[in-house]
């Protein structure tokens, strides 16, 4: 994934970018915890769901 600074970027409101992250679920939840990240874990359609937001504010899901 290649993010880049725009300076007249706009987050959107519900738009994000999922990914699958099987296997690194768990090491990716506690790499967020560690870097005070805020992040949501849910679970959903027996998949674990961990949602945050990147330093310009764009959403991302992170499935596992």
């Amino acid at each position: 994934v290649h993010l880049s600074v725009d300076s007249d970027h706009r987050p959107a409101a519900k738009a994000h970018t999922a990914l699958d992250v099987s296997g690194e679920y768990e090491v990716i939840e506690t790499r967020l915890a560690e870097a005070h990240i805020p992040f949501r874990a849910s679970d959903f359609s027996a998949q674990r769901l961990l949602i945050c937001k990147d330093p310009a504010g764009n959403g991302w899901e992170l499935r596992g």
